[in-house]
């Protein structure tokens, strides 16, 4: 196909070309002589291979065809080769041996060299043996350049003789039009075709033989889901390979085609009958329109339904593939590969089968359309018959899409009915049952009747009943034919006595309608009595120890009495008993506890019987108190007896002997201990516990007892151990409290009272700092102790203006430790300093320590520092070294200063003199520096001699205030001049070129590898004289080269003659020395040149 897009002159890298068949068969009939003369053409665009306009060789024509020949044949194609180079070129032309093909030459040689601008001539003779395709090449080799001249021989072809472009007459949206075109080889030879066609188009057939001369008719069928203008490709395709295309076109209309309705209502239908309606479908167009149900609303649901039930084929193909154990186990399959095989089989089956049939035709298990597919003719008109067969007594809705051919959309029909239950009714709406006793049971009859056209089932709904009692039915259901009566049987019991009104409700199966009946009526019920008539007193008891009395329950009726025991106005909490308050942490305060209980609380009492039970007194609250036993019967308080309790409960009288602690002398936060007793002094036992110390809030005094808590008995005594430590300084008094279970809150107890004394703590009088440097820190520690058995927490503070600073200002000492705090001074001005450090103890007297400090140096600060000793470390030869210096007056003192080498200054002024014989020097020199003033300078140097080198530098300084100048600060400042070294990969470069007969062998570059050997970064200058260059990637080439004539830089072919490079420190440059001769002449000629490095 590339071979015909070439010999058509048609762009190859356009994607799916368009190939007419008349343009085809133009081609295909040319003969070897008019393809030559297309192929010279000027004006010709596809080539075999790229061209330029110079510096190439070009073979006209670039590609040899021969075509229509027959068998004995013999043709020759001319071939020339221009040579567009501006020198001349040998030329070798290489055609492999061959018994089709033969090479003619002008000359007899091989090789020839051809002049610039000159062609060379050769002929390609073919002799043809066979009627077949050949296929061969010519091969051009030169200096530097190679390519290749295709040799094509195209046989004879079929051509059909079919229409650039076919119509087709406009048509219905959905319909089919045909046309037959008749078909003709007018080749010499069998036409094998296969045709494909888009866009709607198709053909039948769509694959053929057809024999020389031989036609066959073409129907090209069109068909189109939307109205508009359609556009479509017929690719014709020969056994060759060759692609065609015929253009084709077509139209699509609506037709006029309507429903006479877009909804059907059903009237209500009883469940399992059906009802019929009517839709017609008008068809006033002059074509025959098919039709058909479906089930959604357009193809694009279609095709996802679709895809949604392959997915499930699929999924179940998957689900059942590995499940191959069993059949492998029982030797059914050979293995799991089998397995797989079965299952895809099956599920390509499922799929053909699947997608062969329409499976979204209308479906619906309610309604039925009939016919659900068919055809109607022009200008007439099909009936629908719709059926509505509704399974539930609820409202129906639902939607049918009519697909007709003629119409783009699918006409919608909406459906609508309502299904009708079975109708069923009770004789009765209302039952009474008048007064009916307690706990018995009745029955009542109740009459059904179905007067609908349908069977029907009621059944009774069982449920709780709102004013107590149990109500059954049977049977549970009734099933009627029409016309038909039956009966229920509804059996009540009630333990609830009094008036009562209820809903009992029947269902109707088929529908869910609900039927009720109100059932009322009235319950009577008997009651217990108490063996005490007045009251039950327990008399005086003791909080916390329960006591315990009997009585009887009489039930003088023939009816068992089921009863429930309550207390009137006793508590809702659960009592605690005094053991039970000891051995819980917690010590709960019960605000409205349950004391009272009876045993059994939940009883049923037999006819004409004596029940025995038990009330249990667990007192919780000190006073008197009467409470009620309330017996509840039938279930309701209404229906109850109520029997008075009465009692008084009472605390012990708790006293301690020792009513005062008193402690004259004692540290603060150190415990000490004492001891107290506690007495009883009347009957009664309890249980007490002594508060803790911030039952009143925060207090300076913290006191802990053991016991804390215990039991104390009816006129007893207790021993308790008190642990007391005071927080305060001074007198300080705290009252002791207790609380006994069920008593107050708070009962005194004791008082105790103490004379507190804070921690001691020492530090030296005097911290003394000598001679430290100005502008610097200097510390030293100092000693603080604690001489007293208790925390001392020391806060230490000073003047925040002062020279010194410290590490802690807040430290915590234990009983008899010493501490070491490091104190920091840092002066900006020589002289003498005093400060004061203030230690305060808490609870505890205040100590100072005086802080001494004599400062020595100056107020200059420099940046870098340079005191004592500047070390440049290693520095170049002949390359000037800087460093920026930043000198600040930190003091509060106006400065003026000079910088010497001469230590001692006969005169405070600027002198050339003072720097003589220094290889550094500092600019400026000389200047004044006012306060928190800072000026940069320059310290700058540079020799020609290697080695070690030290220089002293002094500041000489006049301070405001001072008459004198004096050397305020100093510097030594010490280098290590170097050499710088190159090392070269080669000491000399040797370049040949020899100019031979036949070829010329040449040896023109060079690698060269610089390295820099230095210790330190340096930038090198390397120079070449013509016709010598260096030669970089252009990447590479540094953008500040200098270079003077007669040297020059050739950029575009990256030719330098100076390079200036920066190499860091034990790095290398590689680069490459081209030799580029002047002269042409092929005769022995020496240059020598040399390349200088700075």
């Amino acid at each position: 196909m590339e071979i015909l897009l070439i010999l058509m002159d048609i762009d190859r890298n356009i994607q799916n070309p368009v190939v007419p068949p008349s343009r085809y068969i133009t081609e295909m009939t040319c003969s070897s002589e008019e393809r030559l003369a297309k192929l010279t053409s000027s004006t010709r665009r596809e080539k075999m291979r790229p061209e330029r306009t110079l510096n190439m060789l070009k073979a006209v024509p670039d590609i040899v065809v021969f075509q229509n020949y027959n068998l004995g044949d013999v043709q020759m194609i001319p071939i020339s080769i221009l040579n567009t180079y501006e020198t001349s070129k040998p030329i070798r032309v290489i055609l492999e041996s061959t018994t089709v093909f033969s090479i003619t030459r002008n000359s007899g040689t091989v090789i020839t060299k051809v002049a610039p601008g000159m062609t060379y001539q050769l002929g390609i003779t073919f002799i043809a043996h066979e009627q077949k395709d050949y296929r061969h090449f010519v091969t051009v080799v030169s200096e530097g350049e190679s390519f290749v001249i295709p040799i094509i021989c195209i046989s004879h072809r079929p051509l059909l003789d079919i229409p650039d472009r076919i119509s087709l007459p406009p048509i219905p949206v959905k319909t089919i039009t045909e046309r037959v075109i008749i078909v003709r080889n007018i080749g010499q030879t069998s036409a094998y075709f296969n045709i494909y066609c888009s866009n709607g188009f198709s053909t039948v057939p769509e694959r053929g033989c057809l024999q020389a001369n031989e036609y066959i008719q073409l129907m090209v069928k069109f068909q189109a889901p939307c109205v508009g203008a359609y556009h479509g490709r017929m690719i014709l395709t020969y056994e060759t390979e060759e692609r065609l295309t015929v253009m084709l076109e077509g139209s699509t209309y609506e037709s006029d085609i309507f429903l006479e309705a877009d909804e059907v209502q059903s009237v209500d239908t009883y469940i399992s009958l059906k009802r019929k309606r009517f839709v017609k479908l008008y068809n006033r167009s002059k074509h025959v329109i098919n039709f058909v149900w479906k089930q959604f609303k357009s193809v694009e649901i279609d095709r996802i339904e679709n895809q949604k039930c392959e997915e499930g084929f699929k999924e179940i193909k998957e689900m059942e593939t590995p499940k191959y154990a069993n059949l492998l186990h029982h030797g059914i399959i050979a293995g799991g590969d089998a397995n797989e095989v079965i299952y895809e089989r099956i599920y390509q089956d499922e799929l053909r089968e699947f997608r062969s049939s329409d499976n979204l035709l209308f479906l619906n298990p309610n309604w039925n359309i009939c016919p659900l597919t068919g055809e109607v003719w022009p200008d007439n008109v099909c009936t629908f018959i719709i059926t509505f067969a509704p399974t539930e007594a609820i409202h129906y809705e639902t939607a049918g899409y009519l697909e007709v051919s003629g119409k783009e959309e699918r006409l919608p029909l909406k459906l609508s009915g309502t299904g009708k239950g079975p109708c069923i009714e009770i004789n009765v709406c209302e039952l009474d049952a008048n007064d009916i006793f307690l706990c018995s049971k009745h029955q009542y009859e109740i009459s059904i009747r179905n007067k609908g056209y349908i069977p029907g089932t009621i059944a009774f709904r069982p449920q709780q009943l709102v004013f107590g009692g149990v109500l059954t039915c049977k049977p549970l259901s009734n099933h009627l034919e029409p016309n038909r009566f039956a009966s229920f049987v509804l059996t009540f019991t009630s333990n609830v006595q009094g008036k009562f009104v209820e809903e009992i409700e029947f269902i109707i199966q088929e529908s869910g309608e609900i039927k009720k009946i109100v059932f009322l009526g009235n319950i009577v019920c008997p009651l217990l009595s108490f063996d005490i008539k007045e009251e039950v007193n327990f008399g005086k008891v003791t909080l916390g120890y329960p006591v315990t009395t009997s009585l009887n329950l009489i039930n003088t009726t023939q009816v068992p009495i089921k009863y429930v025991a309550k207390f009137l106005e006793d508590g809702i909490e659960p009592a605690i008993s005094c053991i039970e308050y000891a051995s819980r942490a917690d010590k709960p305060i019960i605000y409205a506890p349950k004391e009272l209980s009876f045993e059994p609380e939940k009883y049923t009492v037999s006819p004409n019987y004596i029940s025995r039970g038990e009330i249990t007194l667990l007192p919780n609250v000190p006073g008197e108190h009467r409470k009620f036993l309330l017996i509840i019967m039938w279930d309701t308080p209404k229906y109850s007896i109520s029997l008075p309790i009465e009692y008084q409960c009472e605390l012990p009288d708790i006293i301690c002997e020792t009513q005062d602690i008193f402690m004259r002398g004692c540290f603060v936060n150190y415990v000490y201990t004492r001891s107290i007793t506690i007495r009883c002094h009347n009957e009664h036992s309890g249980y007490f516990q002594i508060l803790p110390y911030d039952i009143e809030g925060p207090t300076e005094i913290v006191f802990e007892a053991k016991p804390s808590e215990d039991f104390i008995e009816a006129y007893g005594v207790k021993e308790v151990e008190i642990n007391i430590y005071t927080k305060h300084i001074g007198q300080s008094t705290l009252k002791v409290y207790i609380s006994v279970f069920g008593g107050p809150r708070q009962i005194y107890l004791c008082t105790i009272r103490c004379n507190g004394q804070g921690p001691v703590v020492t530090v030296p009088d005097i911290l003394y700092f000598e001679e430290i440097r100005t502008l610097k820190t200097a510390t030293q520690p100092l000693r603080i102790v604690n001489d007293s058995p208790v925390l001392a927490i020391v806060t230490v503070t000073h003047n925040k203006k002062s020279c010194c600073t410290i590490s802690n200002d807040y430290l915590t000492l234990n009983p008899s430790e010493s501490l070491d705090l490091e104190v920091r001074v840092y002066v900006r001005a020589p002289g003498y300093y005093t400060d004061k450090i203030l230690f305060t103890t808490e609870q505890g007297e205040s100590q100072s320590c005086l802080v001494k400090v004599t400062a020595v140096g100056s107020s200059i600060l420099c940046a870098p520092e340079i005191e004592p000793e500047l070390n440049l470390g290693a520095l170049l030869t002949h390359r000037t070294f800087s460093l920026n210096l930043k000198f600040t007056n930190m003091s509060k003192k106006y400065h003026k200063i000079i910088w010497s080498r001469i230590k001692k200054l006969k005169s405070f002024r600027d002198d050339p003199s003072l720097n003589e014989g220094s290889v550094f020097v500092l600019k400026p020199n000389v200047f004044d520096l006012a306060p928190d003033q800072s000026i940069e300078c320059m310290l700058s140097g540079c020799t020609t001699k290697i080695g070690h080198l030290e220089e002293d530098f002094y500041c000489h300084a006049v301070v405001e205030g001072k008459r004198d100048h004096s050397i305020i600060t100093m510097f030594l400042l010490i280098a290590e001049f170097v050499r710088p070294m190159l090392q070269m990969s080669h000491e000399e470069l040797h370049f040949r070129i020899d100019n031979g007969v036949d070829k010329t062998t040449a040896h023109l570059t060079e690698t060269v590898t610089v390295k820099n050997i230095s210790k330190l970064d340096i930038v090198t200058n390397i120079q070449i004289e013509d016709p010598f260059f260096i030669v970089l990637d252009s990447e590479r080439i540094v953008t500040n080269i200098q270079i003077e004539d007669p040297f020059f830089i050739v950029l575009d072919s990256e030719r330098l003659n100076l390079l200036e490079w920066h190499l860091e420190n034990d790095s290398e440059l590689n680069m490459n020395i081209e030799f580029v001769p002047k002269s042409k002449e092929k005769k022995c000629v020496v240059w020598d040149g040399m390349a200088l490095r700075k």
